[in-house]
């Protein structure tokens, strides 16, 4: 009991020794080397994700005029998010909470940070379920709930561990998923007849299914819909990066080079071997083959799962005052039982959800560091910052409304708001531009009327206080 009660205390400094520290900024001394980095961001991006949006959208459109364009759009907005919020870590050598704080104070930022902590843990579900299905063929298997266990258990166990492990399965993963990925886009591009007759064979597939259910702007949001969340999650990783060149490199790593091969390569093997999921159709070659391409899937989900891991266990740790270890049992123990049950069955409607709600939260985060402070944020007013920022938090349920707008309130029986709700409009970027222009609005308008909020008061009073004068000083009273 002893050791139980010792293991779930909270000791600031243990904490502030660990490579993992969450609590406080990190030092430059724990700041990591750019090459694990640059690995770890491209292995992370490895998630079957992209594989189910690329097997969603490749049989719906035109390779070279929908899939292809679509992707690149919606992973290019999703570096850009990353990159407009992983430069507050990166800046602050702090945590997502930390970036949270400034942006909507230290109370107000659990309203983005708990609902995050929901989402990735959904995305957690989703990796554990989806390794458990590719071993077993499906979720209908009678060993899916125990498979799933042992692989939600065994992620768990290596982000306990820490930073430096996650660092060390990832390197090996990202040769053998490079090696995977382009044999297996090779290998279907052959099966179709080369590049033109497979872009012809979707040509058909499209015009077959009369505009189908996914449109450009639809095929657009799934894609920014299927990392947003890790988007606006990015401190946790960037924070470690000695200089930016490095931050903004594992940042276009994951969101953007990563992304643009998985989601390609889900949509071949949606069109010419009739499934996203490569394990399937490569282990019809031959066994050898096949066993290879699960290893490099379990590799994949393996280095996604830590990752994604460690987002909800830093946010956990720091709003509730625990050690970061507990904070990873206690969400890897979560996700492991979302997988498990099934979780990964929801997936579309899930990506559907958070594309329409999540970009909104990271606009006001975007607006007070580029726009109102110009990247001039300083960590020691970390413990200065108001419990509030009211212009925060208006404008992220301003965003989210104008977005469930745009694309209906199906709970309230409403239907999307006609001027909102136009074909080429993409909700998930209406979400983080919106929630942009309401926050500038508000912080003005409050700046007008002499009301200080967020960063902007904490270093009003600061300032303040500096002026005030102190014993001994000698004041000129003419």
């Amino acid at each position: 009991m002893n050791r139980l009660k010792e293991w779930w205390r909270y000791d600031p400094a243990k904490e502030a020794n660990s490579l993992d520290s969450v609590h406080e900024p990190l030092t430059f001394d724990k700041r990591r080397k750019a090459w694990p980095l640059l690995i770890l961001g491209f292995t992370w991006g490895f998630l079957v994700t992209g594989l189910l949006i690329g097997g969603t959208i490749g049989p719906e459109l035109p390779f070279f005029t929908g899939t292809i364009p679509a992707t690149l759009i919606g992973c290019l907005v999703l570096f850009l998010i990353a990159a407009l919020t992983g430069m507050v870590g990166y800046k602050l050598g702090g945590t997502n909470d930390m970036a949270f704080q400034f942006a909507y104070g230290k109370m107000g930022r659990r309203i983005p940070a708990i609902f995050l902590i929901i989402v990735i843990m959904g995305f957690q579900g989703v990796v554990v379920g989806g390794t458990a299905s590719f071993w077993l063929k499906g979720t209908d298997h009678p060993a899916f709930f125990w498979v799933a266990l042992f692989f939600g258990l065994l992620f768990t166990v290596t982000c306990y561990i820490g930073i430096d492990l996650i660092e060390k399965i990832s390197n090996p993963a990202m040769a053998l998923l490079i090696v995977v990925s382009i044999y297996a886009i090779f290998y279907n591009i052959n099966r179709a007849g080369g590049w033109t007759a497979f872009n012809d064979q979707t040509v058909t597939m499209a015009a077959s299914s009369d505009g189908g259910t996914v449109t450009f702007a639809a095929a657009i949001n799934l894609v920014i819909g299927s990392w947003i969340t890790g988007a606006v999650l990015t401190s946790d990783f960037t924070r470690f990066a000695r200089n930016k060149w490095v931050a903004l490199g594992m940042l276009f790593s994951c969101f953007f080079l990563t992304q643009v091969l998985l989601i390609v390569m889900g949509a071949i093997g949606a069109v010419t071997s009739g499934s996203y999921d490569f394990t399937i159709y490569l282990s019809g070659i031959s066994p050898l083959i096949g066993i290879v391409a699960l290893i490099a899937m379990t590799l994949a989900m393996w280095t996604s799962s830590n990752t994604n891991l460690y987002l909800p266990a830093s946010q956990v740790a720091s709003i509730f005052k625990r050690p970061f270890k507990v904070a990873v049992v206690i969400c890897g123990v979560l996700g492991t039982l979302l997988g498990a049950l099934g979780f990964f069955e929801q997936f579309s409607t899930f990506i559907n959800g958070i594309g329409a709600v999540v970009p909104a939260l990271a606009g006001p985060m975007i607006a007070d560091f580029w726009i109102v402070h110009r990247t001039k944020y300083k960590v020691e007013y970390l413990t200065k910052l108001p419990r509030y920022n009211a212009p925060a938090i208006i404008a992220a349920f301003g965003g989210i409304l104008i977005t469930l707008m745009a694309t209906g309130l199906p709970f309230a029986g409403l239907d999307p708001v006609s001027f909102l709700a136009q074909p080429w409009m993409v909700p998930s970027i209406l979400g983080v531009v919106c929630s942009v222009i309401v926050y500038l609005a508000v912080f003005y308008l409050f700046q007008a009327m002499g009301i200080r909020s967020g960063y902007a008061k904490a270093i009003t009073v600061d300032s303040l206080m500096e002026d005030e004068p102190k014993a001994g000083d000698v004041i000129n009273t003419i």
